[in-house]
């Protein structure tokens, strides 16, 4: 009489969902494997509770094509849990301790999912760019009214900055083609422009005695480094957070960007002709009109040696792994002095 009563209660449940919404059943019946049976054994209420909780989390994430299918599911889930615990009360405590094992399974099941995707996406990529052919063609043209004395791109390739004879430096967005800020020097043209290795300043160098740093997501000025002879280059430390200028006026600055305050002044006794921080930002080289070359360890705020040659020093550079250092002189050399010695060496 019991089983007959179960029966009566899931027919009515299922027959009155099916009227309301017929493809709707039929469809969540099948990608759930939710059978319409009405004697369920054991195994048959537990393979439909675990259809249900797949439901559900399908619920919870709005996975479907459209509200109106979002709602219609969700009706038919709270019909569907409450008559299958009329059947039975104590199918609610088999839902709750199914729930925790069942989704658990589907989330690792999803986790799989998701690598799989992301590796095929990877793979679509890697076939793409394997797929360029080299076609070098004009993408765009800037126009400028005078010389252009430099153009460099961002890091990131988001962004082109130049620089011409007139006052302005133009900055250029890539994606859009278009001029996105211009940085300008009052009366006198760029000498340089660069951007910070992180993409997020430019600095800017003039006769004007200035040098200029720009906020590139604000378009604006940060703060500008005075000097008294023309800047002839702007470096930024590897890690952004330092920029350093060079001058006629016999000087090189060091900048903390964050905190726009000037850590110290290396003087020459002849024009800084060039400035360069080493790989790890713990230190900068000078090279100078005076003959001489200094290496400055930003973390003391000192000097460390000086190196002497008999014509004026064009450039210094940095070996990649921090441990040397050359420097380019009008005599003829390129000296080469190593940084760092083993205890057993010295």
């Amino acid at each position: 009489m019991m089983g007959h009563f179960k029966f009566l209660v899931l027919s009515a449940l299922i027959s009155g969902v099916a009227s309301a919404s017929p493809n709707l059943c039929a469809n969540i019946f099948a990608e759930h494997s939710i059978q319409p049976a009405l004697a369920l054994t054991h195994l048959e209420v537990v393979s439909r509770i675990d259809s249900l909780i797949e439901l559900q989390l399908r619920i919870q994430r709005k996975n479907f094509d459209s509200e109106n299918q979002f709602i219609q599911a969700l009706s038919f889930f709270e019909r569907e849990t409450k008559g299958l615990m009329l059947l039975d009360p104590s199918y609610q405590q088999l839902y709750k301790d199914r729930f925790f094992e069942v989704s658990h399974a589907l989330n690792k099941k999803q986790s799989k999912a998701d690598r799989l995707r992301q590796d095929d996406q990877r793979e679509r990529n890697k076939r793409i760019k394997e797929a360029q052919v080299f076609n070098p063609k004009e993408k765009f043209s800037i126009l400028h009214l005078e010389k252009v004395m430099s153009a460099v791109f961002s890091p990131d390739s988001k962004y082109i900055m130049t620089a011409s004879e007139g006052r302005t430096g133009r900055l250029f967005e890539l994606a859009t083609q278009s001029e996105v800020a211009s940085f300008t020097h009052e009366d006198f043209p760029h000498k340089r422009v660069i951007f910070s290795p992180n993409s997020k300043y430019v600095a800017t160098s003039s006769y004007d005695k200035t040098a200029k740093i720009y906020d590139v997501m604000t378009k604006q000025e940060l703060f500008s480094i005075q000097h008294m002879g023309t800047v002839l280059r702007s470096t930024f430390s590897p890690d952004s957070k330092y920029v350093v200028t060079a001058s006629r006026d016999n000087t090189a600055r060091i900048y903390e960007v964050a905190t726009k305050q000037e850590l110290y002044k290396i003087e020459h006794e002849g024009s800084v002709l060039s400035v360069v921080f080493s790989p790890d930002s713990k230190f900068v080289a000078t090279a100078s009109a005076d003959r001489t070359a200094k290496i400055f360890e930003v973390a003391t705020k000192k000097v460390l040696t000086s190196i002497l040659h008999e014509g004026e020093v064009n450039g210094a550079v940095f070996s990649p792994d921090g441990q040397y250092v050359a420097t380019a002189s009008d005599d003829k050399t390129v000296k080469l002095t190593q940084l760092y010695q083993k205890l057993d060496e010295e």
